[in-house]
């Protein structure tokens, strides 16, 4: 992937199997990995029918880089190691 974006957010076990409800509507902090680098972004997706977006530290929306994109939701950034 030429973009992969992990993406914190509320994350909830909402039955005894185990499924979870995933905040999705709203903002918070994401990082966004492309050519090497590691940058804390903000997510932001206002209602459910519009496009997750992600903004820098200036509130500018980030470009991708052409081609495929990962994204990865975890609750918690302790959940978050690099090398």
């Amino acid at each position: 992937a030429q973009n992969v974006v992990v993406l914190l957010t509320d994350v909830d076990v909402i039955d005894t199997v185990g499924r979870r409800q995933i905040r999705t509507v709203g903002q918070g902090t994401a990082y966004l990995f492309q050519d090497g680098k590691k940058t804390k972004v903000v997510w932001k997706k206002p209602t459910s029918s519009e496009r997750l977006r992600f903004y820098d530290q200036n509130d500018v929306e980030v470009e991708m880089n052409p081609g495929k994109t990962w994204i990865e939701v975890i609750e918690d950034e302790s959940q978050l190691t690099t090398e």
